[in-house]
């Protein structure tokens, strides 16, 4: 209640008082959110006396909301689907317009009660400027008649041509969780060749999910985020792509899927920038002991740390106790022979850890194990496994392997390893993907992920920046380990 004395509130059941000096003059005004009121403010002079039954009649203000579509839905031509909105203290007419690129395309429907709520719209259909052509920038808007009341789609809506193929789940408002397993279903309607799945958010392709399917399978089990180029992170408006091998034709999920997060930490290229870490977690997390374990020396992890500590004294770095800076030991293990001997190399894995007193540990795999079948994703992760439960008190990481080019048998072991730290709520530093994003531009060969050209300039030796990152990553997944929340 503005203008009284301390400017007071009602109660829960809707009275206020408040008290005034004699002869006080002055205007109340009530305000809520929402709400007008009737009248819109009392006007008192000079008053002597107690005022009672100063009341207020509060009502709604008129509203009108779009609620499909909303945004980032996929609509084929011609078929039917219901546009549906919130009418609030409001009981005139409206009608609806399509939009293309911000400029008015048609009325779809005009003069219809505010109350009905829906409206069965044969998609594309305008009643003065025909049937509109493919494209992925219309908006719908929902008018008062007395164009009074505007509301939007809150984002773009996209409009494609019928095709044989077509997405059936997810098409629209489901929320699936990071890591999990769900299928991605479709019809093939008759058409006989191969199909890909491509994950989109907005209008923006993510990556490929996987491609050479037959189209009469039907249905793809997908680990929820991965994709040939990485981890998707938690967010709104997805959709999947369900595209022709030809490319003669596709069909997207009808509305948009929602990722949620499971509790597995992905630290990737989302997590170079220092700056946003308060420097409070970044002395929480220098509370660490941390050892990189890797196949030789000077691992580009460590590198990256001493880097960065080099530049600011928030990330200085140590090899001895009780120096003021994270303690950061350096361990190696080179596999022996044609064969690795998983359970030899996890007692050696297990041995370096105890000895050096480690709280958090970064294992990282080795490339050429990997290239001559010693090791893969399945041996890998399941020593780190073993280990976490022999070794409790330890934080165990695992990386990816970052390459130049193409190659199928790491593609596929960081694909895996995702997966699994995924489907497992583990800990996961994506050298791989940190090492191929520069500026904002992901390096993609045939769809997989590779070292940005700009970190290859340096011979011998990774890039400056690409150390930098990979160290800078690190410190965002201590933080996040000690319970920065980021």
């Amino acid at each position: 209640m503005n203008g009284l004395p301390g400017n007071p509130a009602t109660n829960p059941a809707g009275f206020y008082s408040a008290t005034v000096d004699f002869n006080w003059t002055g205007t109340v005004t009530p305000t809520l959110s929402g709400y007008t009121f009737t009248p819109t403010s009392r006007s008192y002079s000079n008053i002597t006396n107690p005022q009672t039954d100063q009341d207020y009649t509060a009502a709604l203000v008129p509203s009108l909301e779009l609620t499909v579509p909303n945004g980032w839905e996929h609509w084929t031509i011609g078929s039917t689907k219901a546009i549906t909105w919130n009418a609030v203290n409001y009981t005139g007419t409206v009608r609806l317009v399509l939009f293309k690129n911000g400029v008015r395309f048609g009325n779809i429907v005009a003069n219809i009660p505010a109350s009905a709520g829906s409206y069965s719209w044969t998609v594309g259909q305008t009643f003065d400027s025909g049937m509109a052509p493919e494209g992925s920038d219309y908006r719908l808007y929902l008018r008062s008649t007395d164009n009074t009341i505007v509301d939007p789609s809150d984002y773009r809506l996209g409009l494609i041509e019928p095709a044989q193929l077509e997405v059936t789940s997810p098409n629209g408002g489901e929320s699936w969780e990071l890591g999990t397993t769900q299928n991605i279903t479709w019809n093939a309607n008759g058409y006989t060749g191969t199909v890909r799945l491509i994950l989109f958010q907005k209008a923006t392709k993510v990556g490929q999910i996987v491609a050479n399917l037959p189209a009469d399978q039907g249905s793809y089990a997908w680990t929820v985020g991965t994709h040939q180029a990485g981890t998707a992170t938690a967010g709104i408006n997805y959709s999947i792509r369900l595209q022709a091998g030809d490319s003669s034709q596709d069909d997207f999920s009808d509305g948009p899927l929602t990722l949620i997060e499971n509790e597995a930490l992905i630290v990737d290229h989302h997590h170079t920038t220092l700056n946003i870490i308060p420097s409070q977690w970044l002395e929480q997390a220098r509370q660490h002991r941390l050892l990189v374990l890797s196949a030789l020396g000077n691992d580009s992890v460590t590198l990256g740390l001493r880097m960065n500590g080099n530049i600011d004294a928030r990330l200085v770095t140590t090899q001895t106790p009780n120096e003021l800076g994270l303690m950061v030991l350096e361990g190696s293990w080179l596999p022996q022979g044609a064969a690795l001997d998983a359970q030899e190399w996890r007692w050696n894995l297990e041995r370096t850890i105890l000895e050096s007193q480690a709280t958090v540990v970064l294992i990282r795999p080795d490339e050429q194990a990997l290239l001559t079948d010693r090791l893969d994703a399945s041996s890998y992760l399941k020593a780190i496994d073993e280990l976490s439960s022999r070794l409790p008190g330890v934080k165990l990481a695992c990386s990816t392997v970052g390459m130049d080019e193409p190659n199928d048998i790491l593609a596929k072991f960081n694909r895996q390893v995702r997966e699994l730290v995924l489907q497992n709520e583990g800990l996961l530093l994506d050298i791989a993907d940190i090492e191929s994003w520069h500026s904002g531009e992901q390096a993609l060969k045939d769809d997989t992920a590779v070292s940005h050209p700009a970190y290859r300039a340096t011979v011998g030796a990774p890039a400056s920046e690409n150390l930098a990152n990979q160290g800078a990553a690190m410190w965002w997944l201590l933080a996040r380990m000690t319970g920065w929340e980021g």
